[in-house]
């Protein structure tokens, strides 16, 4: 039922994908200091300000999932838009290259993925009826 869906979203044993270590899926997300590509500094916690979803995708190199209403794109790593020149966001979030965190619109983690996952992440937006997708 949705409202047991909802109810999951911030429960530690929640059926949501797991990890064996560091941060999980309905624990508080961590700040951390990043640079823009203009070199500007500024805080995780900036972006994720707002009404909308976060997925942050570390050293993904390219595209994840498409654009859809309520929900904002954020690559991290040397090559993107966003860099973690000090470590502390691959730190905070026990990253490797490639995986991706869904951010809720209440500053909490919905759920860790790698980002060839993109149908089970495109499944886990639909599920909680995350926008549309949007056509660029």
């Amino acid at each position: 039922s949705p409202w047991r869906r909802q109810r999951e979203l911030g429960r530690r044993d929640s059926r949501l994908p797991e990890r064996q270590h560091g941060l999980q899926a309905g624990e508080r997300a961590p700040d951390a200091p990043l640079l823009g590509a203009g070199g500007q500094s500024l805080r995780l916690f900036q972006l994720l300000q707002g009404p909308d979803w976060n997925l942050l995708a570390y050293e993904t190199h390219g595209k994840v999932i498409d654009a859809r209403r309520g929900l904002r794109i954020h690559h991290i790593g040397e090559q993107d838009e966003l860099i973690d020149t000090l470590g502390h966001f691959r730190e905070s979030y026990h990253l490797a290259p490639g995986q991706c965190v869904l951010i809720r619109p209440d500053g909490y983690v919905g759920a860790f993925f790698h980002g060839k996952q993109s149908n089970d992440i495109e499944n886990y937006l639909s599920r909680f009826a995350i926008g549309i997708k949007d056509e660029y």
